[in-house]
């Protein structure tokens, strides 16, 4: 032990000190020596204690970041999902959130509160589903782009009011829409479509070529309700064809799910137009009319007609009551043939042309041979509803009352009262000259024709050949 006067060692078994020769008192210097063995003692355990919290709370925060980086954060397309908060005990469902992710410009924080284990489910609007759990926090929150908001379809203004779609799975396995976010206004991205075209745009040879591009590339593009193809770098083109010169109005329209709705309008100035693929300029009857003509003698008919120069023209007809002959094709595109109808009656002609660029145009053409009026008449059976009904090629003498006009183009049709109840439908190819009419609340007492039998709806129908009131 020490000499506590002068620190020199004394031997244990001396007791005077060697060097100050000072009187050892060992019960005492035990004692201290034990209090002070005692007092490094609880030195050292302190150091240990601290260093033991210091290297526990560097655990602790290791373990802490791995969860929050294992759990905590849930990347999946487009949303990404954390849970974070206090514990729920209630485990219900309390008000969800939608707010701006204040560190993610262009996206929302989607806050969904429910009872932890909880599947809850985000539905973009495009129907892409992502199904995360709820943790013990009690809520998850969901980043989400704005697109994922937005109404996948084309949209009309540009901006619109929306709200999540989330689900959240119950113990039967269905789904319950999570209800009671505020909705929030979002604006509606705009379809970069570039045109080509000046406007207005001059066609000197009445066709007029509509182009640019469009991103993004699967957008739908029409021409004049038309869809136009669009190719896999955005690029469409169309060309449009004018058979009237003057100013015309070309309307286009761009659209994209999630996207607002382009429309743009063009004006064409057409200088010379296009001639038809097929025309008919009738020298007989009323030219105006040029798909029907009427021929009232025995004598065969000229049909005549233009096509492109080069063209080829067929001609066919189902009636073997009709002799046709082989089209001829000008130089100039003028064509023509001759039809023979061996007995009275409509027949309906088929022209096909087939142009030297590939084009094919069809159109149907009625020529008609009507019986000889005066026999006609004499002959013709006064009117029977009975015998209506029954499609023939006698002739009647019908008369009534027009009621309603259900068709009045090419043809007439209308539908004639002629008493007791009863009524008929009349049809009347009326465009040749001296041909009587038809109008609505005329009333006639002679109108010539044989009845074609009943409609679909068991009205009897009359093919009319003259009026003469």
């Amino acid at each position: 032990m020490k000499c506590k006067y002068c620190g020199a060692e004394v031997p244990d078994n001396e007791d005077f000190c060697p060097e100050c020769g000072g009187i050892v008192d060992r019960e005492e210097d035990e004692k201290e020596e034990r209090v002070h063995r005692v007092r490094e003692r609880r030195g050292a355990n302190v150091g240990i204690l601290i260093t033991g919290l210091i290297v526990a709370l560097i655990v602790i925060s290791c373990v802490a970041v791995i969860i929050l980086n294992s759990k905590g954060i849930i990347r999946i397309p487009e949303i990404s999902c954390a849970p974070n908060g206090p514990d729920d005990p209630s485990g219900e469902v309390k008000a969800p959130e939608i707010v701006p992710d204040p560190e993610n410009p262009g996206r929302y924080l989607v806050t969904v509160y429910a009872k932890a284990g909880t599947k809850v489910i985000f539905q973009t609007t495009d129907g892409t589903r992502n199904e995360v759990e709820v943790p013990r926090s009690g809520l998850v929150k969901f980043s989400v782009p704005d697109r994922g908001l937005i109404p996948f379809e084309p949209i009309e203004s540009d901006t619109c009011e929306v709200v999540p779609i989330i689900f959240t799975v119950n113990e039967d396995g269905s789904e319950s829409r999570v209800e009671g976010f505020t909705p929030i206004k979002l604006s509606v991205p705009e379809l970069n479509v570039a045109f080509d075209n000046d406007d207005p745009i001059v066609s000197a040879d009445g066709t007029a070529v509509i182009s640019g591009s469009v991103d993004p590339v699967d957008a739908e593009i029409t021409v004049q309700g038309v869809t136009v193809t669009v190719g896999s770098d955005g690029t469409f083109s169309y060309t449009l064809s004018f058979s009237e010169a003057g100013s015309h109005i070309v309307n286009i329209e761009a659209r994209h799910p999630g996207y607002r709705i382009v429309r743009r309008s063009f004006t064409v100035s057409v200088e010379v137009p296009v001639a038809g693929l097929l025309e008919f300029p009738w020298e007989y009857g009323d030219d105006t009319f040029t798909t029907r003509v009427k021929n009232d003698a025995d004598d065969p008919l000229e049909v005549r007609g233009h096509v492109p120069a080069g063209s080829k023209v067929t001609v066919s007809c189902a009636s073997d009551m009709a002799e046709l002959t082989e089209p001829t094709v000008a130089e100039d595109g003028t064509f023509s043939f001759v039809v023979k109808m061996l007995r009275a009656g409509d027949y309906e002609l088929h022209i096909t042309c087939y142009s030297p660029t590939g084009e094919v145009a069809e159109r149907v053409l009625h020529v008609q041979r009507a019986p000889e009026w005066r026999s006609y008449v004499e002959g013709s059976w006064a009117m029977s509803y009975d015998a209506l009904r029954v499609a023939s090629k006698q002739g009647y003498k019908l008369s009534g009352t027009v009621t309603e006009v259900i068709e009045d183009g090419d043809s007439m049709v209308v539908v004639l009262d002629i008493g007791n109840g009863n009524s008929v439908i009349l049809i009347y190819h009326h465009h040749y000259p001296n041909a009587g009419s038809l109008a609505l609340g005329s009333v006639h007492t002679g109108i010539y024709g044989h009845p074609l039998g009943r409609n679909a709806d068991g009205v009897p129908e009359v093919y009319v050949w003259f009026i003469i009131d």
